[in-house]
């Protein structure tokens, strides 16, 4: 899905149907766009199930519904599919409107910036499996913070570099600063992902004794198993059933 927009936007806009920058143009009246159309679904997916016992305010910010689905579709794969989609075509109206500005002459920080991020959003969703074994898609219920989360805050403020360097000059950042951005971003990356890949190994495959360089160590409390050494060890735990 993915893969298919992003060539839409692209053929749509080499094609001269649509200006490069198009959703650049439009950013204030897409972003309060997402924003109404995020609390509309907040109401609509919280206010009709039943309550938890928590107050109104609770309810609305965490949800009731611990994994809707309407049919085939799942909403919490659909929100996180939406909210990264939207943010690589945002990203990339911000970058080719830096681009049709200041021509490829403009600053080499936004387009690094970009390439990143698009990065990060290729190998978050092509990897979406392990997503499955995360808090978000275990525990968490369906509510403001994942709907107008994914539909408003995820793809238009995380970004928010680019809504300030997009019309600005080029700062004429220093290569060597622009290579610390790079080994910057793949060390706080190798550290998020890498947590999340090593409790998706424990959870799946718990009698691996290492994961990489790490031991799998656990503290076992009867039927629970909680990860506590490597990179998904430092920060949080995972827990599973010891008999699977």
């Amino acid at each position: 899905m993915f893969a298919v927009v992003i060539a839409t936007y692209v053929a749509l806009a080499s094609r001269g149907v649509i200006a490069w920058d198009v959703l650049y143009a439009a950013r204030w009246e897409l972003v309060a766009t997402a924003i109404v159309v995020g609390l509309v679904f907040t109401l609509a997916i919280v206010l009709p199930a039943p309550a938890t016992g928590k107050p109104l305010v609770a309810d609305l910010f965490l949800g009731r519904l611990e994994n809707p689905q309407w049919g085939r579709v799942d909403a919490k794969m659909f929100l996180y599919l939406i909210g990264a989609v939207t943010l690589e075509l945002m990203l990339l109206g911000f970058a080719a409107h830096h681009v049709l500005v200041f021509s490829w002459d403009g600053s080499r920080g936004i387009l690094v910036y970009t390439a990143l991020f698009s990065f990060f959003l290729v190998e978050y969703l092509w990897f979406e499996r392990v997503h499955l074994y995360t808090y978000d898609f275990v525990a968490e219920r369906v509510g403001f913070k994942l709907g107008w989360g994914c539909l408003a805050f995820y793809p238009f403020f995380y970004c928010i570099g680019a809504w300030f360097a997009a019309d600005s000059a080029d700062p004429d950042p220093s290569t060597l600063r622009l290579v610390a951005s790079v080994a910057l971003f793949f060390a706080g990356w190798s550290l998020a992902r890498g947590a999340n890949l090593q409790k998706f190994t424990f959870k799946t495959r718990p009698e691996l004794a290492r994961w990489g360089p790490f031991t799998q160590t656990a503290l076992v409390d009867g039927d629970r198993r909680v990860l506590v050494a490597g990179c998904g060890g430092c920060r949080a735990t995972s827990t599973i059933s010891a008999r699977s």
